[in-house]
């Protein structure tokens, strides 16, 4: 989106259409996303939006250096809190810090004019920046307070878009590419109002991802969850397979190590079924209940690749490590007894498989078929294939 905003200020500058969607758009813009992103509660977006919205409409109005400093490192701090309700107390003061931050971008001069022109003056890059002691590029947008700002919001918001692998933590990254490009381009209104739009436009698009992620993504074991599952079948054609996975005596693995080990557990399976070979896709149904979904395959050119992945889980063990472990590593012998397991336990899974008939023609009449060959499976002794 960033790459499709720059070709359109490089090549279509004077366009007519560019030059009047660069006057109008804005506001729709900004209103259709805050709006988004404050129906899915993502406060975080809906602050980075009213900042842009703010900075477009202070337009010459603002510092450009000043803007250049303050709204990326604001930006780089709304990006390491989490999303919260945007009208709850601490959503509504991310949106509100983002607002004063902007708005300091004009109270700064006049409050602590000193501060103000340090940050524009600033020269510690020789011909690089906008500084005046030293500096041989013209005064712009960029002071070397600015770039060095800009350096450090980048480093933060990339790093917590890394780590936090979150559609909106990357959202805030292209975001601030597209405000930095805004800003350099400050001299040039329908240029700078674009890249201000295609900020605004990468936000919502973050928010609608995230949205659609929570929605067909089971959080735990980061597989497709029950709604991807129906809208596959739904386009999986005349011909498929449906197996139905279940973790045997999952609830004994619960009640005798506790939750934490059951989600390991579930973890454990789900990496382990999601290497499905066959074409196969895996899913999460629900609870210790998986679903692998085979198109264009009949359950029996189906089974062998389930048996191969019975058979995996089987060989493969969890270990549980012994409670109230110390949380500093000791060492020489006291290291081993804390190290060692408490057991190994071998983990299980029985498996029913059905195919699409013109008896089972619908999704829902297939998946329910596989769950009667799961309970066989269940009923002739668990760690099985039944169809």
């Amino acid at each position: 989106m960033v790459a499709a905003v720059a070709a359109l200020t490089r090549f279509a500058r004077e366009s007519p259409w560019l030059i009047d969607a660069s006057a109008s758009y804005p506001p729709l813009i900004f209103g259709a996303g805050g709006l988004l992103a404050w129906r899915f509660r993502r406060s975080r977006a809906v602050g980075a939006i009213a900042a842009l919205a703010l900075v477009r409409w202070l337009g010459a109005e603002a510092n450009p250096a000043l803007l250049a400093t303050l709204v990326p490192l604001s930006l780089a701090a709304l990006t390491s809190t989490k999303d919260r309700g945007a009208l709850a107390t601490r959503g509504l003061g991310q949106v509100v810090g983002m607002l004063a931050a902007v708005s300091l971008v004009v109270g700064l001069p006049t409050l602590l004019p000193g501060l103000a022109a340090g940050i524009e003056a600033w020269d510690f890059i020789p011909g690089v920046g906008g500084g005046t002691s030293g500096g041989t590029a013209p005064s712009g947008a960029f002071s070397d307070t600015g770039i060095l700002a800009a350096t450090l919001a980048g480093a933060v918001i990339v790093g917590f878009a890394w780590f936090r692998d979150d559609p909106v933590d990357r959202g805030m990254a292209w975001c601030l590419v597209a405000l930095l490009l805004a800003l350099a381009t400050a001299h040039d209104p329908v240029a700078s109002s674009v890249y201000l739009m295609g900020a605004g436009v990468v936000l919502a698009t973050a928010v609608v991802e995230k949205s659609y992620a929570m929605a067909y993504h089971d959080e735990l074991t980061g597989l497709p969850a029950r709604r991807a599952l129906w809208q596959d079948l739904e386009a999986a054609g005349t011909t498929y397979s449906v197996a139905m996975v279940d973790i045997d005596y999952f609830k004994k693995f619960n009640d005798r190590h506790g939750h934490d080990v059951g989600d390991q557990v579930l973890m454990m399976v789900a990496g382990q079924l999601a290497t499905v070979s066959g074409g196969g896709r895996t899913f999460r149904y629900g609870g210790e209940e998986f679903a692998v979904v085979f198109p264009g395959k009949s359950r029996k050119e189906a089974m062998p690749y389930l048996e191969e992945l019975r058979a995996k889980i089987e060989e493969s063990r969890f270990s549980v490590r012994r409670r109230g472990r110390p949380r500093k590593k000791p060492s020489g012998a006291k290291a081993a007894r804390a190290s060692k397991p408490a057991g190994k336990l071998q983990v299980t899974v029985s498996i029913g498989v059905a195919e699409r008939t013109n008896k089972q023609s619908t999704p829902q009449k297939v998946v329910k078929s596989a769950d009667r060959a799961l309970y066989r499976a269940k009923q002739d002794g668990r760690n099985r294939v039944a169809r």
